[in-house]
């Protein structure tokens, strides 16, 4: 090992990496004539290599940390295709994670789409951004802003399970950056911010029940799936945690069977249409294209420079069974990254303790 460097300075470790994050320590070497008020030296206990040995580790151990893990992570980011950046932005988002508590709404809530899982909310949801909708709530939040998972188990626990409450104000502090939302967790309170948001349009958002259910049925999950989502509960397992809350309260005890899953899916849209006078809604299907939405919605077809000259742009198709195996493969990927570098972190300090240990007490 190379001897301890001398500093009087902060310790500055890490390098701009492709996340644009600087990672600074500023644990503080003194020269080494004396620490603090322990002599470095005592001729029967030796207490001068210990301290030396100590501090080596501690470099060690800081220097990994900070430089080793930053460059690890950046380079396993690069590792990412170029095509998933550019077809799942979200996942790669590089702001800080909000922070709900004391916002207020800054957008006006201009639509709500109830549609559930697998009705082309994420289609929907691209064609809105298009029409200049500034922010669409959807499922795929969560994976952004892993934190809104303690405001889910907040408004799952008033709704369901009669504890605390969760009132306009609290929708306000959730959802106060959005001008929609599509998507569960939302779908499930659709009686809630129906009454809280009255000036919003509602879009109805259906699909034949047959080819619903067929996207919908469960599919085999990884052994190790589990054990993942105890390992980064802080991202994929919030997203998994909401998303089984979502099916546990839509479906009931009976769970996601065929009957079940399809008699949920005609009162849920029943329900709907109980609620929302028809003059503010749209029953609409992701096969209608531009025309029904840009109606209600009152705005123009979006167009496009084509070869023959202006032509309308086309209609998104982003939510195909492909793309969604796609998308959660490549959360799955990610979340085994953070796995991996977590545990290495885990794994480096637990051998430089065993060394400092093995030293410290021979």
């Amino acid at each position: 090992m190379p001897p301890l460097r001398r500093l009087t300075e902060p310790v500055n470790r890490g390098a701009s990496v492709a996340s644009g994050n600087t990672f600074v320590l500023d644990y503080r070497f003194r020269e080494l004539g004396t620490l603090g008020h322990v002599p470095l030296y005592h001729r029967r206990t030796g207490l001068l290599g210990r301290c030396i040995r100590e501090l080596r580790a501690r470099q060690l151990l800081y220097n990994f940390i900070a430089g080793s893990s930053a460059t690890y992570r950046a380079n396993n980011l690069n590792k990412m295709s170029s095509s998933e950046r550019e077809n799942f932005p979200e996942l790669f988002r590089k702001r800080p994670i909000a922070n709900r508590h004391g916002a207020r709404r800054t957008e006006p809530m201009k639509l709500l789409v109830f549609g559930l899982m697998r009705t082309g909310t994420q289609t929907v949801r691209e064609a809105l951004y298009q029409l200049g909708i500034s922010d669409v709530y959807h499922m795929q939040s969560v994976i952004v802003d892993p934190d809104d998972a303690q405001w889910w188990y907040r408004a799952f626990d008033a709704k369901y399970e009669g504890k605390g409450k969760f009132e306009k104000e609290e929708w306000d502090q959730l959802l106060g950056h959005c001008q929609a939302v599509a998507d569960i967790p939302t779908a499930l309170f659709a009686p809630e911010l129906i009454a809280h948001y009255p000036e919003a349009k509602v879009l109805i958002l259906e699909r034949h029940i047959e080819s619903w259910y067929t996207f919908l049925k469960p599919r085999p999950r990884p052994w190790f799936f589990p054990h993942l989502l105890a390992l980064d509960h802080r991202q994929l397992g919030q997203f998994i945690s909401v998303k089984c809350l979502c099916d546990k309260y839509f479906f009931g005890p009976l769970g996601a069977t065929e009957s079940n899953a399809k008699t949920k899916y005609t009162e849920y849209h029943s329900m709907i249409r109980r609620l929302v006078p028809k003059e503010r809604r749209l029953e609409y299907k992701v096969e209608e294209g531009w025309g029904p939405l840009c109606a209600f919605l009152g705005v123009d077809v979006p167009m496009m420079k084509g070869e023959k000259g202006v032509v309308e742009r086309p209609f998104p198709r982003s939510n195909e069974r492909e793309v969604f195996a796609e998308r959660m493969m490549l959360m799955v990927k990610m979340g085994i990254e953070r796995v991996m570098r977590k545990l290495l972190t885990w794994f480096v300090m637990f051998l430089v303790a065993i060394w400092m240990a093995s030293w410290m007490f021979r």
